[in-house]
């Protein structure tokens, strides 16, 4: 007899969990200013005393998650196909 809790007498059950992600994302200056990868430089310094607005940026982006519902179960309901 082995010893409790040792988990001898227990079948172990595995469940193939499948997810799928994507993404898309882009931006665009309106005003003609270049974008690096950290920040965006104006073509003009700021002061507090002159007119505008500064860069205008628009951004677009999606995204899609699909996770299998089993992953949100119990772990004796996804081995038992549940």
């Amino acid at each position: 007899m082995s010893p409790a809790g040792s988990g001898a007498n227990l079948a172990t059950r595995r469940a193939r969990l499948d997810h799928d992600s994507w993404q898309v994302y882009t931006t665009y200056l309106l005003t003609g200013e270049h974008a690096s990868c950290t920040t965006v430089v104006s073509n003009e310094r700021f002061a507090v005393d002159k007119p505008g607005w500064g860069p205008v940026e628009v951004a677009l982006g999606y995204s899609e998650l699909d996770v299998n519902r089993a992953i949100f179960s119990s772990p004796a309901s996804v081995a038992a196909g549940g």
